[in-house]
């Protein structure tokens, strides 16, 4: 009989046990939920935008030299390119130069740096078929083949068309594979490139 009615306890212990841990649940859902219905841009905060200086090209086709052309569905922004802290060194201590079409200091990054860089800011290198894109684009129909859009500033005599002001006097890195320890850089004066070594330095637009 003792033990009859200590196994009937141990029952409604463990019910009882059960019934709060339903409960505690319930609970947490409501809390959740609430929190939700009170706060729905934390729930769902939208990513940050492309940076400041950014180029932004609308879907659409566009021409690339020798290839197929290019078919963006949505807009793709490239970031301007990693400048330099006080000092004259880029993040991380990474050696760099006044660049001459702009005047201002350009980090010069090796490939894997550049990758580095880009995951950083939750973005990524682009390709040389959008890079090449972004050299048409820039410029616009007039100068199909490139021009100073990109890289020099506006009102700079030496450099007619300047816009942006990013600098050109280095290549700019992309994702292109172009062989063992070998990524493809581009000019961003013509959409000139080729494949350049991944210990090399080059500058950095990120995409998004």
């Amino acid at each position: 009989m003792g033990k009859f009615r200590f196994v009937r306890l141990a029952d409604g212990v463990r019910r009882t046990t059960a019934c709060k841990a339903r409960v505690a649940d319930a609970l947490l859902v409501g809390i959740v939920s609430v929190t939700l219905s009170v706060a729905p841009g934390r729930a769902r905060a939208l990513p940050p935008g492309p940076p400041a200086g950014s180029i932004c090209m609308p879907p659409g086709n566009y021409p690339v030299a020798d290839r197929a052309d290019l078919v963006l569905r949505s807009p793709l922004c490239f970031s301007p390119p990693a400048r330099v802290a006080q000092g004259g060194k880029a993040t991380l201590g990474r050696s760099v130069k006044r660049d001459s079409f702009s005047g201002t200091a350009v980090g010069g990054y090796t490939y894997g740096e550049a990758v580095h860089y880009c995951l950083e800011r939750h973005m990524r290198l682009p390709s040389t078929d959008e890079l090449k894109a972004l050299v048409g684009y820039a410029n616009g129909p007039e100068h199909p083949h490139g021009g100073y859009a990109i890289v020099a500033s506006k009102d700079d005599e030496r450099y007619p068309g300047g816009v942006y002001g990013w600098g050109g006097q280095l290549a700019y890195w992309s994702s292109t594979f172009g062989g063992s320890r070998f990524h493809h850089v581009v000019w961003l004066t013509d959409g000139r490139g080729g494949p350049y070594h991944d210990s090399h330095r080059a500058y950095v637009s990120c995409v998004k």
